[in-house]
């Protein structure tokens, strides 16, 4: 039923918008001000984050260590020929964006030697604008560019409408500064007309990677970038 569909219907948007997930929102944007809320508020999609987020940040087992290792592999391998789309949902947004700046780290002088490593840094769903989540983030500042990748040609951010992890919908301006310095070319926020349709037997998923996927403005960022690449 998900790829059946070109874009959300008005029963789609209908359940996006209701007073109860504005509501939610809401909280959760106090939340990140105040913790101990979220956990007396928060359904099982935002809490199984939040689980996952204390197991990465925390570096449980090295964990995180793992993860970024696979993706660093990853993204020097492939940017060795071809241009690099690296898409983060979620949770991987911000593995994504801490393995970003531990190769602008580690890597100096490749990355002084040649062209950004990535060429479209694609977020869906983020929760990069949250200070739950920068202030956890390697290195993180919003006054200091040597504590901020610049190995990203531009960033696209796309949040749905009734996503309750990604509240905090825009990141141009919590990253404002990767472009004031000159340290990538732009970074633009997909917010205002997006929707997703996904649901399960519990009901609409806004959250959902499918639901992203399949979303219009989702799948043009990457058909625009494929065919100009």
């Amino acid at each position: 039923d998900v790829c059946r569909k070109t874009r959300a219907g008005v029963k789609d948007k209908l359940f996006a918008t209701t007073w109860k997930i504005s509501m939610s929102r809401l909280i959760y944007k106090i939340g990140d001000q105040f913790p101990w809320l979220i956990n007396a508020f928060a359904d099982q999609h935002v809490k199984a984050m939040i689980h996952d987020t204390d197991r990465y940040f925390n570096n449980t087992d090295g964990i995180a260590d793992q993860v970024r290792q696979i993706l660093v592999d990853s993204i020097l391998d492939c940017s060795k020929d071809c241009k690099v789309l690296l898409i983060g949902h979620s949770m991987g947004s911000i593995i994504s964006y801490d393995t970003l700046f531990q190769l602008q780290q580690s890597e100096q002088d490749l990355m002084d030697s040649k062209p950004k490593l990535v060429d479209l840094f694609l977020t869906l769903g983020s929760p990069l604008g949250l200070k739950f989540t920068q202030d956890r983030l390697l290195g993180f500042s919003k006054t200091d560019k040597a504590q901020l990748p610049a190995n990203i040609k531009a960033w696209h951010n796309v949040s749905a409408r009734g996503d309750l992890v990604s509240v905090d919908t825009t990141l141009a301006d919590d990253f404002a500064l990767m472009k004031k310095e000159g340290l990538i070319d732009d970074i633009v926020d997909h917010t205002d007309d997006v929707f997703g349709w996904y649901k399960n037997l519990q009901g609409y998923n806004f959250h959902s990677s499918y639901g992203y996927l399949v979303e219009p403005t989702t799948s043009k960022l990457i058909s625009d970038w494929w065919l100009e690449n």
